[in-house]
């Protein structure tokens, strides 16, 4: 009060130096040992959850895989129903996707697989990018060749008539449904680098699991496009080994499946097919 001298009390010697100056400070910024421990459980949250993101994502791809697979399996079932055999074999331009699409609109729509879309670099195909037929025109607004895709017909499914220099010959070709035995086993279309192919129970794999191997045999499909999915370490597979990855194959009663590479060789690839034991190396 006014006339009265103030008093200051003396320091205590329990209060903190600050305290007892009479000034304060903030207590709510981080240390930099704080941050980094911070820091530290982030990276060790993020190092676990990115590979189970990572396969969430491939999972949902195969599922998209497996929906077009599926819808052109239905196509070719109505065909062959309709029809009573199975689709003709064609040169030039006129292949089975053409005669499917001008049947059922739905396969133009479902042929490149979400991890092997189309690529103009690459017209084979491989594990990551889808084939393109040669000379074949290209649709006016997406400018994608009408005739590419990421899915392989089982040759043995044509209605005969390929044997030729570079394919095997057609006693084995499911020429109506009556010659289809195993539906539930045997494969129509599939995964694959080239737009066909005539597996043989000697077929070896392919070697390189990205890229495929030689047109026709079994190892235009042994690609590594799903399961463990595309990795560079399968480029160059040892023979003899275990194979990785997986790929999804449409069968003829219209159900698709996820099969590993492995037992590629256990399916009834054509109508006379003899499971091989031990795959070929």
């Amino acid at each position: 009060m006014k006339g009265y001298p103030q008093i200051r009390m003396p320091a205590s010697p329990f209060l903190r130096p600050y305290e007892s100056t009479g000034w304060r400070t903030s207590r709510n910024a981080f240390t930099l040992i704080e941050l980094l421990v911070v820091i530290a459980i982030i990276a060790i949250l993020a190092a676990m959850l990115l590979p189970a993101l990572s396969r969430a994502k491939a999972n949902a791809k195969s599922l998209n895989c497996q929906s077009n697979l599926k819808q052109m399996a239905l196509a070719n079932f109505m065909y062959v129903n309709d029809n009573g055999n199975t689709i003709p074999y064609q040169t030039g331009n006129n292949l089975w996707m053409q005669c499917l699409s001008n049947y059922n609109a739905t396969v133009s729509k479902a042929r490149f697989c979400p991890v092997a879309p189309y690529s103009p670099a690459t017209p084979q195909g491989s594990a990551t990018t889808a084939w393109v037929w040669v000379d074949t025109p290209s649709d006016p607004i997406t400018h994608i060749p009408l005739w590419a895709g990421s899915y392989t017909f089982n040759g043995w499914m044509y209605r005969g008539g390929f044997a030729g220099a570079n394919r095997p010959s057609d006693t084995n070709a499911f020429l109506n449904e009556g010659d289809i035995w195993f539906p539930s086993l045997t494969p129509v279309f599939s995964d694959g680098y080239w737009l066909d192919v005539w597996p043989q129970e000697s077929d070896p794999p392919a070697r390189n699991l990205l890229a495929g191997g030689p047109v026709v045999a079994i190892s235009v499909i042994t690609i590594a496009r799903h399961g463990d999915g595309p990795q560079p370490r399968f480029a160059n597979w040892p023979p003899g080994a275990k194979l990785p990855a997986a790929i999804n194959v449409a069968f003829c009663d219209d159900h698709v499946s996820l099969v590993p590479l492995e037992q590629l060789w256990t399916l009834y690839w054509h109508k006379n097919w003899d499971t091989p034991s031990p795959r070929p190396p």
